[in-house]
């Protein structure tokens, strides 16, 4: 956990602090992670920990920081590099099952996920 939290969570926290001072005050920063933060599957107690944290900051991070805006985006489930370790059948398995039960019936490709995080950071219409 330490790990992730050194790879995920920690870097967020540092990338913030440098860039506030170069940010407009009517900019946003997106936070990415995960629905790990919200389930409760079997061996992801370290990824819910950590993307949990880290949408736990939005709030009050939207709060002390505004007008800036502060957002977290999940994205789903996307094949990366980080299913490998999952047998090919049962990977294709996990794959169709959360396609199924998901709102778009397939799971994400990387680099497809780019598009809901430009959307949530483009300035409103006033």
């Amino acid at each position: 956990m330490e790990t992730g939290f050194a790879a995920k969570f920690w870097p967020y926290v540092r990338i913030l602090r440098a860039a506030l001072p170069h940010l407009r005050a009517d900019g946003s920063v997106t936070l990415v992670t995960a629905a790990s933060a919200r389930a409760a599957s079997p061996g992801t107690a370290g990824l819910a920990a950590i993307n949990g944290a880290l949408e736990a900051m939005v709030p009050p991070l939207a709060v002390e920081l505004a007008p800036l805006r502060i957002n977290a985006v999940s994205p789903g489930v996307v094949e990366t590099p980080w299913w490998d370790t999952v047998p090919a059948e049962q990977r294709e398995a996990l794959f169709e099952g959360f396609a199924k039960s998901g709102p778009v019936g397939r799971i994400s490709r990387p680099g497809a996920t780019g598009l809901p995080r430009r959307a949530a950071t483009e300035p409103r219409e006033p």
